[in-house]
């Protein structure tokens, strides 16, 4: 396939894969860019010559899907632990609903790519961030000079 020239191509390029990615349309995401002013959730920068990447949670995702065939024909398709449920005529239908709901469910934010990329190597384990985080915090209190202007010596 070309490149996509219009910015209507791209939009419409954009939704199509937002909708299957993360189940959500483009007016939703720009809603989510308005609320976060524009900028990246967590440093709080505006995005440069791209969009800002969709964070979520592969977790929610990846969770357990439940189904059950009722009296008159219908199945009941939910998720333990969450009020996501449907009944539909056809369990594929269900399925698809409910997984819908996961995906969108997933969103967090948007995040520029560093910072999209930090949580991801760090596997979205908010302890190790905080360990990285006092680290960092560490360093540079040893830098700051004291007393006599040098640098404390760690």
């Amino acid at each position: 396939m070309g490149k996509l020239r219009t910015k209507e191509q791209q939009d419409k390029a954009t939704n199509t894969r937002l909708l299957k990615t993360y189940g959500i349309t483009l007016i939703e995401y720009n809603q989510i860019l308005e609320e976060q002013n524009g900028v990246c959730k967590i440093c709080q920068k505006p995005p440069t010559n791209r969009r800002l990447h969709t964070d979520h949670d592969h977790a929610m995702v990846r969770q357990k899907i439940d189904s059950k065939k009722l009296c008159l024909g219908n199945w009941l398709v939910w998720v333990s632990g969450t009020e996501i449920k449907t009944i539909q005529s056809t369990k594929s239908k269900g399925l698809a609903i409910v997984r819908s709901q996961l995906k969108r469910r997933s969103v967090r934010g948007l995040l520029c790519a560093w910072c999209n990329r930090g949580l991801r190597y760090y596997h979205d384990d908010y302890e190790i961030l905080a360990s990285a985080s006092q680290y960092i915090k560490t360093f540079t209190r040893s830098r700051e000079p004291n007393k006599q202007g040098e640098p404390n010596v760690i």
